[in-house]
């Protein structure tokens, strides 16, 4: 089932989509990189965009 995940930082509405959390998390970690100049995502970060994931 297609998953997907609005970026975690407040107040962006950047939305990714995959098939896997790993997918998902692989597409935020490009778009904090580019778009909040995220060399790297913290794990207090990661842990909530992991818990954040839903299903579409």
């Amino acid at each position: 089932m297609p998953k997907a995940l609005t970026c975690v930082k407040e107040g962006c509405t950047f939305e990714v989509q995959g098939s896997t959390v790993e997918d998902i998390l692989a597409k935020l970690k490009m778009h904090a990189m580019i778009a909040h100049q995220m060399p790297q995502l913290p794990p207090d970060l990661v842990e909530k965009a992991k818990a954040d994931v839903r299903d579409v």
